[in-house]
């Protein structure tokens, strides 16, 4: 079962899909990525180009790109465990 007791057999991604998204500009720094992130509390930020999507930044790409040995940085950086 997913969130919401939905059946993943007879439910869609929109179902699913938050939709209240964040989002931040490719000409942000990351100082103000973290300031937005921190203030809307989501660890997943949508970034624009000219109002264009053009990625997704997590918690963990702004760990690795502010301090690369910290506890989360290293754990962000290290390859998906694999089965």
């Amino acid at each position: 079962m997913l969130a919401g007791d939905l059946d993943p057999d007879h439910c869609t991604a929109g179902e699913v899909a938050s939709t209240r998204l964040v989002t931040v500009d490719t000409t942000d720094s990351l100082d103000r990525v973290m300031e937005v992130a921190r203030q809307e509390s989501v660890r997943r930020l949508i970034v624009l180009d000219h109002r264009n999507p053009v990625g997704i930044i997590s918690l963990g790409d702004l760990a690795i790109a502010r301090d690369p040995d910290s506890l989360l940085g290293d754990i962000s950086s290290d390859p998906p465990d694999t089965v």
